[in-house]
């Protein structure tokens, strides 16, 4: 190893020495090498995304079906806009028309302006943006976008300037032109539009005999969205590469990265229209963020890190559980600290996340006829996982911890509730969704404990994993062939990720936001439903921890690219 990577591999923090006391900390650093690396990595991630919305899943009304033992299912080699991600599109096409947040079935069907709150509000912001820059807002619209990107590519400019000074803020620059050039790009993308008169064909439950027609205006088929989306996945490459490379070397972020850049459980959600895309970079920023926290514990770190989680909240709610699993880990563990200070991160932290989703929290308070926080759907999620089907009462069993296509439709069947009107608003139907969930499960409180052991199972696909990889092909569409090649990738790294996360611990580096979002995943899948698309936290760890162990055996072995250099005393042990 040469002198150059020698300094440029491990750069000693002076700011958390000091003589009190506290032990010198390490996190590496990276030369212009590891950065081209970088480059590279993220050109082959936009390379695999691109041709999944493109070549291998184009976008396609009527998607075909295939055949199979239970009939006709999806994924005929293409990609339908529906359920969810029609949900977030719809949303996106009123937000460029500046009507923000509407209820997609009222607004798509009926032409009605009702509150929406199917999910938290970034990812549906960024689909409006994408939409605003493709023209569905008109010349206004498209001003607006160009401008809000203009915005932001400034703002991260101007941070990296107070925070890194001029080169920082150059390399800021860099990076933010390219990310709005590339948006501006997809967002163009030509696309076919779905008439808006052939929703007079969709049959809705309890319409109430109103006229279903559309708000007279067509619905892009979510192309330039899916290509948008794909921009945040390789975003995620580059975030968890800078992640690992920060715990364990510029080796280790290289390793992470490219295992990002293919991993199918990651690159799926990126063309599919859903929020997991925005998800996981945000992720990382907030595991990064929590990694400067533990550097050197500040109260001004302890508040990027509240930030950094409610971003990530924003986009996905289960997001808020990182805060209470990572800032208290961290703050209260750095005993150098007087108790006062730790106690003030905390606080700090809580405080400035509160203060983050406070205006969405108080936007939503103030639009629905019931109270509403973070969603308008809380219930619908749960109900999905409480009926016969998912509890493993029908099918032979067949289906029991995951969820049940037509779970309400059950619950009506068996005289627990009744299709709620049309003319209901999104939390009042989530009210009668509640009363019919907690009904069902009041009566099989004794068959819950199997179903949330099974739900776990599915989740961490241990629990019939061939059927799990079935199942998100043919009902959630998330590709076949991706499927199961994801499925073969998730044991060995797995495997990997544990011995990972020992190593760190070995090493006294902070695991927390790791095994938080892996106890995060665990409750979510046991007390909802076990699909593998909510476990995309533990998808992007364990492709970090993962690189942390294939790091430690190429030093083992003595292979010399990027090796980091000599660790802190702490690191002897291993």
């Amino acid at each position: 190893m040469n002198d150059v990577e020698e300094r440029s591999a491990q750069v000693e923090d002076p700011a958390v020495d000091g003589g009190d006391g506290a032990p010198r900390r390490f996190l590496h650093r990276f030369d212009r090498r590891f950065w081209l690396a970088i480059i590279g990595i993220c050109v082959l991630a936009l390379g695999v995304r691109m041709a999944n919305v493109f070549v291998w899943r184009p976008t396609t009304v009527g998607c075909d079906l295939v055949a199979s033992p239970t009939g006709p299912t999806g994924d005929g080699g293409c990609y339908e806009t529906k359920g969810d991600a029609l949900y977030h599109l719809v949303q996106a096409e009123g937000i460029a028309r500046g009507d923000w947040y509407l209820s997609s079935v009222h607004y798509y069907f009926f032409g009605e302006e009702r509150p929406g709150a199917g999910d938290p509000p970034l990812y549906a912001a960024f689909l409006g943006l994408v939409s605003a820059l493709g023209g569905t807002g008109g010349t206004a619209g498209r001003v607006v976008g160009l401008v809000v990107v203009a915005g932001l590519v400034a703002a991260g400019v101007l941070v990296a300037r107070w925070r890194a000074g001029a080169r920082g803020a150059r390399i800021a620059l860099a990076i933010g032109l390219t990310f709005a050039a590339a948006l501006v790009l997809a967002s163009t993308v030509p696309v076919h539009r779905i008439p808006s008169a052939g929703v007079s064909d969709v049959v809705l439950p309890a319409v109430d005999g109103k006229e279903v027609t559309g708000p007279g205006f067509d619905l892009l088929d979510g192309t330039s969205h899916r290509a948008a989306s794909a921009l945040l996945g390789v975003a995620g490459v580059a975030l968890l590469g800078i992640l690992a490379g920060r715990l364990a070397g510029a080796r280790a972020g290289l390793v992470a990265a490219a295992i990002a850049a293919v991993y199918p459980m990651l690159w799926i959600n990126d063309a599919m229209v859903l929020s997991e895309s925005l998800y996981v970079p945000l992720l990382a920023v907030a595991m990064l963020s929590g990694i400067e926290l533990w550097r050197s514990p500040t109260l001004g770190r302890a508040a990027v890190c509240g930030l950094a989680c409610a971003l990530a909240a924003l986009a996905r709610a289960e997001a808020s559980l990182l805060l209470v699993a990572m800032v208290p880990s961290i703050a209260l563990g750095a005993r150098w600290s007087g108790a006062r200070q730790r106690l003030g991160m905390v606080a700090v932290a809580f405080g400035v996340a509160l203060l983050a989703v406070a205006p969405w929290l108080a936007f939503n308070l103030t639009r629905f006829e019931e109270p509403a926080l973070m969603t308008s759907q809380t219930w619908a999620v749960f109900s999905a996982g409480s009926c016969d089907t998912a509890f493993g009462l029908s099918e032979g069993a067949r289906f029991i911890g995951y969820y049940g296509a037509n779970c309400y439709g059950e619950l009506v069947e068996a005289g627990l509730a009744e299709w709620p009107s049309i003319d209901l608003d999104e939390s009042q139907r989530d009210v009668q969704t509640k009363d019919a969930t907690l009904a069902y499960l009041g009566d099989h409180l004794d068959r819950l404990p199997t179903v949330m052991a099974a739900r776990v199972g599915r989740m961490w696909d241990v629990f019939r994993p061939g059927q799990n990889a079935y199942l998100n092909w043919s009902i959630e569409g998330r590709g076949r062939t991706a499927s199961w090649i994801g499925l073969a990738m998730w044991f060995p790294l797995l495997v990997a990720a544990v011995a990972g996360t020992v190593i760190l611990r070995r090493r006294r580096r902070p695991v927390s936001p790791f095994v938080g979002m892996a106890v995060i995943v665990t409750v979510t899948a046991a007390i909802t439903f076990g699909t593998t698309r909510y476990r995309v936290p533990v998808d992007a760890g364990i492709v970090v921890l993962a690189a942390v162990t294939i790091d430690a055996c190429l030093r083992r072995w003595h292979v010399g690219w990027f090796a980091p250099v000599r660790e802190d005393e702490a690191d002897a042990a291993t």
